[in-house]
């Protein structure tokens, strides 16, 4: 059900419904919650995203922010991000054999991590 009303708001974020996003995520915020399941955080975490999106980013100028989410539930919400979107899982078997393919025959090849997140799967 979660996976179902997160999709309906993405898309109605990503077609300027504005009403009907924000009909959607005020019904989500009532099923997800901080310290309940890992869906549930998952949920919320992409629910506060989804509410930034549709307003220019001022949710985090009011203080909403990732720093307040510890690297636990953070490295948490990703993993199960990973398990369930065969587009993550995708992406980064097609980049990672990028990088191999273009370091082939290199004795050694030196990866930066700027702690973005993207960099997650090494």
């Amino acid at each position: 059900r979660l996976v179902h009303l997160l999709v309906a708001a993405a898309e109605a974020v990503a077609s300027r419904d504005i009403d009907l996003a924000s009909v959607i995520l005020v019904r989500l915020k009532e099923l997800v919650s901080r310290t309940g399941s890992t869906m549930q955080r998952v949920a919320g975490y992409f629910s506060d995203g989804l509410q930034c999106r549709m307003e220019g980013g001022r949710a985090l100028e009011r203080g909403g922010s990732l720093a307040e989410y510890s690297i636990t539930d953070m490295l948490g919400a990703f993993q199960i991000l990973h398990e369930i979107s065969p587009s993550i899982k995708f992406g980064h078997f097609t980049a990672n054999q990028a990088i191999l393919e273009a370091v082939e025959g290199e004795r050694r090849i030196h990866i930066l991590d700027y702690e973005i997140m993207e960099g997650i799967q090494w």
